[in-house]
């Protein structure tokens, strides 16, 4: 596990200097942005890899993937291969058992093809898990620069690979 990332951004309503912004004063304070930030690699063997990519592949062929009921409304429950996975996280303590997810996006990702930046709101008490089924850039921080290829460039970029 790697953490203690750091990148640090001026954030408002902060007090460490001044800046004038319409005859009014904002206080900034350099903080880290991406506190509380880990990387774990290697968390899968090369098996349930594998196994794990067959599954996501065979849902990225079918043409319509519900995981709402359209007649009731209610979420349908995270498939059983998916939950090996959040029960191997549990296992080996990387999430704790009374953080357990109740809910998966799988985004598909075509050579090319970049996702848009998201930012975690505040009031949302459960923690983001990301796990990436191939070698990619991910940017972190609050203020992102996208350039015209579609690559987002943020205060701490990291090369991330598969698993």
């Amino acid at each position: 596990m790697t953490k203690g990332f750091m990148a640090k951004e001026s954030v408002k309503g902060h007090a460490y200097g001044l800046q004038a912004i319409s005859s009014q004063f904002q206080l900034l304070l350099k903080v880290n942005v991406v506190r509380g930030l880990k990387l774990y690699e290697n968390i899968l063997t090369d098996t349930e890899l594998t196994r794990l990519n067959d599954y996501v592949n065979k849902l990225r062929c079918c043409t319509l993937i519900s995981v709402i009921n359209r007649s009731t409304g209610h979420i349908e429950p995270i498939p059983a291969s998916l939950e090996g996975v959040i029960n191997h996280l549990i296992k080996y303590h990387l999430i704790s058992e009374n953080r357990r997810p109740n809910n998966c996006i799988i985004n598909f990702f075509d050579e090319g093809e970049y996702s848009q930046p998201f930012l975690k709101p505040p009031h949302l008490d459960q923690p983001i898990s990301t796990l990436v089924l191939s070698e990619s850039t991910m940017a972190f921080g609050r203020t992102l620069v996208c350039h015209k290829d579609g690559n987002y460039k943020g205060p701490l970029m990291l090369s991330l690979n598969e698993g």
